[in-house]
């Protein structure tokens, strides 16, 4: 019996969330006005005209005309002042006095309002688009707003220098945020609403309503305004650290940036330069030290505006992005000076990034920086036997040792046995092209070749230096078997076939071994090699007949 009363408990808890959640959400419409007798009551009948509208009330401020008479006959809910106090004190008695989770302020002046244009800035704050929505509209005038209002905006509060009329007195958000945002007595109130919802995270959108007709305000008037508006976005700037973001940050990375730049153009110096030592450091350490002061000074600052629970990160990154992004790139070029840093017990190594970049017919790609590790076996990735000429399975020979090439997981990653590495000079780190070929130049590499009938058996000396290569091509019964390329130097190409014995290759040499002719050609080509023929008497390549061999005839 328990148990079922608590779940028709629980059921009918939930029921009436839901209804409640269901529940059309109530709209309110308040339209400060001051001697507005000629227009307010074509607004309130706009606004009542709307279907999204609830209720409509209007704050007389003082007026000294009809407004409050021609506003109640119209049919809204007219609240007075005793005197003027200004729009903003308007807006916030309207707002205390609404009934609706949500309010829309709406100018009492407008000629040609219409309840279109009211439900469009009602419309997304209704559905959950947005918090806030301020408009936009075609008009004839708009001083204020092009003198001063925006040009203060892209300094100071740039993430809302994009809104075309931010002084609009077209507004519509949700009472929640209205009654965390300070309202300003006097014509600065709705910029003032704009930059107090920006600091509480709302999403603000602007919304098109077309043309508007307002009565043109006399120059007095308009000066009067400008002055408000500058004193709130001033005053606004300095509440939500936008002075200290702009001034003391800014300058704090501009000076940074120096640092940073002049520590890059130090380690240029050093790595490609042969000016002075001493200089060069100089210059380093003043760049560094720059660098370092102007962080620790920019950390600071934006700690002291973060302690006091404002939202920094958007407006830092749109008032610095260019001096924000130069850092990042002279950042990235100081880190890119160094390929490693080795410590020994009496000096430390720094070698500059070893990178290339390859244009070729097909792909344009970047290369490097090669890593060097000590191991057990020798490996090679991709990228290393492209430099070296070498392809797995290749055994280089090294004083008495022999050592065969494998395959490494990394195409840039070179792993040398340590007995090896401390014979060749090799130490661990990053490498460039020329480092490793400088270290393997001069060893010997066998290679083993198979065509159809015939294998070959490769020897050939690593050069540090890449040269023209000559192509030998071995035919067997007229077939193509083998196509090995080799560099010359002007020397001779010695080639030893099994049953006939050692031939001096000239560009086209023919042996017969049995019943079978093997035709050699030595032949130009358009590609450099690091595989060097070995000096006579050593044959480049060692060819022998799948088939034994009967008889050798050369010609």
């Amino acid at each position: 019996m328990l148990d079922g009363g608590l779940t028709l408990l629980v059921l009918t808890a939930l029921a009436l969330f839901r209804e409640r959640k269901k529940r059309p959400q109530k709209v309110s419409v308040v339209i400060p006005a001051y001697n507005e007798e000629k227009t307010v009551a074509r607004v309130v009948r706009a606004a009542k005209e709307c279907d999204l509208v609830n209720e409509v009330i209007v704050v007389d401020d003082g007026s000294e005309d009809r407004t409050a008479e021609e506003a109640e006959a119209a049919g809204a809910i007219v609240i007075s002042h005793s005197v003027n106090r200004g729009k903003g004190e308007a807006m916030k008695t309207g707002l205390k006095h609404a009934s609706g989770e949500i309010v829309a302020f709406v100018d009492a002046d407008i000629k040609n309002i219409r309840p279109e244009m009211i439900e469009k800035m009602i419309r997304p704050v209704l559905e959950g688009e947005a918090d806030l929505v301020k408009t936009k509209f075609k008009r004839k005038a708009g001083r204020v707003t092009l003198l001063t209002a925006k040009p203060l905006l892209r300094f100071f509060f740039p993430e809302v220098a994009h809104l075309e009329q931010p002084l609009s007195g077209q507004i519509c958000a949700r009472r929640k945020l209205l009654e965390r945002v300070d309202f300003e007595p006097d014509y600065g109130v709705d910029i003032g609403i704009i930059l107090d919802a920006v600091a509480l995270g709302a999403r603000i959108e602007e919304v098109d309503i077309g043309e508007i007709k307002h009565e043109m305000q006399p120059l007095e008037r308009l000066h009067r305004m400008a002055l408000q508006v500058v004193r709130t976005i001033l005053d606004r700037a300095h509440k939500y650290g936008r002075v200290v973001l702009r001034w003391n940050v800014g300058k704090a990375l501009n000076r940074m940036n120096l640092g940073v730049s002049l520590l890059a153009l130090a380690l240029a110096t050093l790595f490609y330069t042969e000016l002075p030592l001493a200089s060069v450091l100089a210059l380093g350490i003043l760049g560094l030290g720059i660098a370092l002061f102007s962080l620790a000074q920019l950390v600071y600052e934006l700690l002291r505006v973060e302690g006091k629970k404002r939202r920094i990160l958007r407006p830092f990154l749109h008032m610095h992005a260019s001096v924000i992004m130069s850092l990042a790139v002279v950042a990235v070029l100081v880190g890119a000076m160094f390929s490693s840093i080795q410590i020994a017990h009496d000096r430390v190594e720094v070698n500059p990034l070893p990178r290339k970049v390859v244009w070729g017919e097909r792909e344009v790609k970047a290369e490097g920086p090669y890593v060097v590790q000590y191991g057990r076996e020798l490996k090679m990735g991709r990228n290393v036997l492209k430099v070296l000429d070498l392809k797995p399975d290749d055994v280089l020979v090294y004083q008495r040792g022999e050592y065969r090439v494998e395959s490494a997981g990394r195409d840039n990653l070179l792993m040398v046995p340590t007995e090896l590495a401390r014979q060749l000079g090799i130490k661990p780190g990053n490498a460039t092209d020329s480092e490793i070929r400088l270290a393997f130049r001069n060893i010997t590499v066998k290679r083993k070749v198979e065509g159809p009938d015939v294998n070959i058996r490769v020897t050939a000396v690593l050069s540090a230096t890449p040269d023209r290569a000559e192509a030998l091509t071995v035919y067997v019964d007229g077939k193509k078997e083998a196509w090995i390329p080799v560099a010359t130097r002007g020397g001779s190409v010695y080639v030893y076939v099994s049953g006939y014995g050692l031939i001096k290759l000239e560009d086209r040499s023919v042996v017969y071994v049995g019943n079978r002719e093997i035709l050699l050609k030595l032949e130009d080509t358009d590609i450099e090699t690091l595989l060097l023929a070995p000096a006579e008497p050593t044959p480049f390549a060692v060819i022998e007949l799948k088939m034994p061999s009967v008889r050798a005839v050369v010609e």
